[in-house]
This record gives structure tokens, C-alpha cells and sequence, in this order.
């Protein structure tokens, strides 16, 4: 019986996440952006990690280095300047692993993660969204937050487009 009110609980928080964190825009070289609202409630060393990164201009002119049907993602530095098809792009870690911070909620589309090399790690500084559900990922991501706004231009991108600029836009504590 608690595993059925467990998974009960799950999918209503599921379905009303709405993570209340500082906002990250990102924008892209075709002029279109996506927002990103933060969880700093459930990833605050993540948040605040993240956050860091964009005010110093980390992921500006950095390439979504992986694009596929479920996923994009972004965060290796080398993508700045190695070309979209160069087996090395995505290999770069920026940072040690941050501690691990358990994910709240699924990881359903929209969800934005922060990669991880193993479970129980937390993530190193590169960045996914989900395009579609990818629950597998639960014991290994932590999750940053949520696109609130543009999941048309997260599935709009191709392998190698490159993001001009990311900015926060509001948040309390940053």
C-alpha cells in the first residue's frame, strides 16, 4: 500500500513541478531563447554552481554538443572551438563533481539536469534538457530545474548550434 500512495504522491507533484528558483535565459545564434526556472530549493549547491558559471559568460558562444531525439546538451568548453562532428566535443569536464542533491520529480521532458558520470555523483558543470521522459535518469542527474518557457526552440535544435549568450534574469540569494 505505500508504494501506491508513494507513486500517487509522485505523480501529482510531477504533474504540478514548478521549480521556483532564478531564471536562466538562454539565447541562441538563430535569435530564438528558452527560459530555464531553477530548483534552488532541491539543487541549491547545483543552482548556485550553475548561476555562477553564467555570470562569469561559462556557456556563451559554447555548441549544444549533443542533440538527440530525447536530449540537448551543452557545457563542454572545447565546443567554442572544436568543429560539431569532432569526436572530442562533449568530453570535457569543467569541474570536479558538485556532492550529489536527489531529484525531486521525475526526469520528464522539460526537465533541465545537470550530467553526471555515475549514480550518486552529482553533476560537472554540463547542462541537458529532456525533449522526452528519460526516468532512468533519476539515480544519476541531479536536477537544475524546468524550461518554462521555448520547449519549441529546445526541439528546434540541431547538433552544433551555437548559444550566444545565457543570462540570469531574476532570483533571490544570486
Amino acid at each position: 500500500m505505500t508504494s501506491i500512495v508513494a507513486a500517487v504522491v509522485l505523480a501529482t507533484t510531477q504533474v504540478n513541478y514548478q521549480p521556483r528558483g532564478p531564471k536562466l535565459e538562454v539565447f541562441l545564434q538563430s535569435g530564438q531563447s528558452f527560459v530555464i526556472e531553477t530548483d534552488q530549493d532541491a539543487s541549491p549547491l547545483t543552482v548556485g554552481y550553475i548561476i555562477k558559471q553564467v555570470k562569469a559568460g561559462f556557456y556563451d558562444a559554447q555548441k549544444f554538443h549533443r542533440v538527440e531525439k530525447w536530449v540537448v546538451q551543452w557545457g563542454d568548453p572545447t565546443s567554442k572551438f572544436l568543429s560539431r562532428t569532432d569526436p572530442r566535443n562533449g568530453h570535457s569536464r569543467p569541474m570536479a563533481p558538485l556532492p550529489f542533491e536527489p531529484p525531486p520529480v521525475e526526469f520528464d521532458r522539460a526537465i533541465v539536469g545537470m550530467v553526471s558520470q555515475k549514480p550518486g555523483t552529482g553533476g560537472n558543470g554540463q547542462i541537458f534538457v529532456l525533449r522526452k521522459d528519460a526516468h532512468h535518469l533519476g539515480s544519476t542527474c541531479t536536477i537544475l530545474g524546468k524550461v518554462i518557457v521555448g520547449m519549441d526552440v529546445v526541439d528546434s535544435i540541431k547538433k552544433g548550434d551555437r548559444i550566444t549568450r545565457m543570462i540570469v534574469l531574476s532570483g533571490r540569494g544570486f
